[in-house]
């Protein structure tokens, strides 16, 4: 009697025993299983702050579109009129210099007329292989005393060809004929509403100016959402450097 009451006793506590040990074992793996579907939610919403970064970095972001280099400011023997020489050099989308233009105008201003494609904050926002950028044609630039008419030429390419400084260089097929269809047409996007909604663009005319001064850089950029801009920046040994070099070759 005795020891079938013992069997009894151990068969219990075995099957208590086992019971606890599987239900640990099925909350070890829920656990385990939780700790997964945390890390992946943590790591998804890693992910999304990067996008939303990356989105907010696009649409608040300054792309450098040229630079001013002034190479001289005085009066002509006979002259009492200021004039003032500059470069204006063009940039390509990896930030480095195009060839650069000589500019004199009237005055110790300078006005750059320009034309701007500009596409949804959206589609710069997530890069969009054709409208990630807005585009950017420079017109003409004139000094403070002199009419718009009177301009120096920026560009010279001729009607719906792609602007000479608005051309991006690496380009795939895609983007060229993209670009290539927006500036052919652009004096009818610039007049039709209707065509601009079916391109998704705006076409803005955009004239900024800056006070110049010897010596001195300044920037125009183009604003992801915004318009064109010039500010003053610093004149450092590289741009210097090409300011030299730019004259000295035409000197020759």
């Amino acid at each position: 009697m005795a020891f079938k009451i013992t069997r009894l006793v151990v068969f219990v506590v075995l099957a208590v025993g086992g019971a606890v040990g599987l239900r640990y074992l099925d909350q070890r793996r829920m656990s385990n299983l939780d700790l997964e579907r945390s890390q992946a939610r943590v790591r998804e919403l890693e992910q999304e702050k990067k996008a939303r970064e990356a989105y907010i970095t696009r649409i608040t972001a300054d792309f450098r579109k040229a630079n001013l280099l002034v190479i001289d400011q005085s009066s002509r023997p006979g002259d009492q009129r200021l004039w003032t020489t500059f470069l204006f050099v063009p940039m390509d989308r990896n930030g480095k210099p195009r060839q650069a233009k000589t500019i004199t105008v009237q005055g110790d201003e300078a006005h750059i007329d320009s034309v701007v494609l500009r596409f949804p904050p959206e589609m710069i926002g997530r890069d969009d292989p054709l409208r990630g950028h807005n585009l950017v044609m420079f017109y003409r630039a004139y000094g403070r005393n002199q009419s718009p008419g009177e301009g120096f030429p920026l560009d010279v390419s001729r009607l719906g060809e792609i602007p000479e400084f608005a051309r991006t260089p690496d380009a795939n097929d895609a983007q060229a004929t993209f670009e290539r269809d927006l500036w052919q047409n652009l004096w009818t996007l610039i007049e039709d509403e209707n065509l601009r909604k079916t391109k998704g663009v705006s076409v803005s005319l955009e004239g900024p100016w800056v006070f110049m001064r010897p010596g001195q850089r300044y920037e125009v950029d183009l604003q992801a959402i915004g318009g064109l801009s010039i500010k003053s920046a610093p004149m450092n040994p590289e741009w210097t450097a090409f300011r030299d070099a730019v004259v000295k070759s035409r000197e020759q």
